[in-house]
């Protein structure tokens, strides 16, 4: 099989069309891929909500805190870490 240049050539194209279809096809999976990291990493993603706790009364007499919510805060955390422990 002797190879002119034109036969050289449809190969040199021939491959250079491949290269092309499987760039173009991984960066059409790469956008697939990158579109569900981010809605599982939103999904996952960890809210104020879920660290929470709901209290329907207060374990303790408003003047024992003087009405005062970051000395309330302290109180409960106290209280909460006693529960919990």
């Amino acid at each position: 099989m002797i190879t002119s240049r034109e036969f050289v050539s449809y190969i040199i194209v021939s491959i250079d069309y491949a290269l092309m279809l499987i760039i173009a096809i991984a960066l059409i999976r790469l956008r697939v891929f990158i579109s569900y990291t981010v809605r599982d990493y939103k999904a996952s993603k960890v809210f104020v909500s879920d660290f929470t706790v709901y209290i329907p009364s207060i374990p303790l007499d408003p003047e024992h805190y003087h009405n005062d919510p970051y000395l309330l805060k302290a109180m409960i955390t106290k209280y909460m870490e006693s529960i919990v422990i």
